[in-house]
């Protein structure tokens, strides 16, 4: 009940509906304190706000904590077809894992993290991912590729690379503008030796 296969959706917001559904539907059957579905959504809404939860070679990983839950929940879907997710590389999503984590616990936190951006950052994984087209099979690869690949926590695996860079001496308006283009709320201001 956790990976849909063939998920289909219009836009993200009508793919998060799906998701959050799935994730609700889960804590309520497994005996976790049951977040209410619309306090899932509005926390995966105001994250997804701050800044997009998109991580590069078509796949995204929107994420929420949330109090009283006491372990991860993750629901994978596999987008089909593929879908607009207003990316800065401008292509389409077709995998997303919506990861709804302990708001306490930000070791635990991070680990899971870590685990599934090292797996959705691997484009031979992604790939692989992408040609899977039943849960089973999508869950087992998933399985085996965590327990396969325990990936060390670190916080390159969860942060990703900056868009673009800017020097200390760029001016503000130029820095606006890579901002406004690239849809970011943060610039990389690194020395002309290279170095931030």
């Amino acid at each position: 009940d956790l990976i849909i296969a063939k998920a289909h959706a219009t836009g993200k917001w009508e793919l998060f509906d799906q998701i959050v559904d799935a994730v609700a539907a889960h804590c309520g059957q497994t005996g976790q304190p049951h977040p209410a579905r619309e306090a899932i959504r509005e926390a995966v809404a105001a994250r997804e706000s701050v800044r997009s939860t998109y991580i590069g070679h078509g796949c995204a990983m929107p994420h929420a904590r949330m109090p009283g839950i006491r372990e991860p929940v993750a629901c994978f879907a596999k987008l089909d077809p593929p879908m607009d997710y207003d990316t800065p590389d401008h292509r389409e999503v077709g995998i997303v894992c919506l990861l709804v984590v302990p708001e306490d616990d930000p070791v635990v936190v991070l680990k899971v993290m870590s685990q599934l951006a090292g797996m959705l950052s691997d484009e031979k994984a992604t790939a692989t991912l992408l040609d899977l087209s039943e849960s089973a099979s999508l869950y087992r690869f998933i399985s085996d590729y965590t327990l396969q690949n325990n990936l060390a926590m670190t916080a390159g695996a969860v942060m990703r690379k900056p868009l673009f860079n800017v020097y200390p001496d760029t001016p503000l308006t130029e820095v606006t503008l890579l901002m406004e283009e690239y849809g970011s709320e943060a610039a990389s201001v690194i020395g002309h030796d290279g170095t931030l």
